[in-house]
């Protein structure tokens, strides 16, 4: 069995990146992010991680008893702020970088008011602070999608 000559036509069409090539894929083809993109990207973890910095305050108001250990949960949030970014620039997840700092604010913030609300104290900070790297952990290098392929494979 030979190919026919759409066969081929449709084939060219895919590997170029001429006009006829993008009208049968449907699609631009695929072109390498420009100067701007990059520096936008790199932007968004800036602002993600100044929004973090600024709701300090508030985030460990809600997972400690502010009144007294307001050192210590002021020193634990912004360690996992500055460690988040840390570990999306060494261990890049694949999803954008913002997201993974935002997502790992929400589930500080939610796991260290959980914790605290069962059993007060220091314990909130416990909380977020291990919320705060599990979900880095599941993030970076795609350790969750592996882990949850796994599971299924069972």
């Amino acid at each position: 069995m030979g190919t026919t000559k759409t066969a081929k036509a449709v084939k060219k069409a895919r590997t170029t990146n001429d006009k006829a090539g993008k009208a049968a894929r449907g699609k631009p083809s695929w072109r390498a992010p420009s100067g701007a993109a990059k520096v936008l990207e790199h932007l968004k973890v800036a602002f993600a991680f100044l929004v973090w910095i600024a709701l300090v305050r508030q985030q460990a108001s809600a997972i400690v008893n502010w009144q007294m250990y307001y050192a210590h949960a002021l020193v634990a949030t912004a360690a996992l702020a500055v460690g988040s970014v840390v570990v999306v620039y060494t261990y890049p997840p694949r999803t954008a970088r913002w997201r993974t700092i935002v997502w790992t604010f929400f589930a500080s913030s939610a796991g260290g008011a959980l914790v605290y609300a069962a059993l007060g104290g220091r314990a909130g900070l416990f909380g977020a602070l291990l919320s705060g790297a599990v979900v880095l952990w599941a993030r970076a290098e795609e350790r969750g999608r592996r882990a949850v392929r796994r599971l299924r494979a069972r």
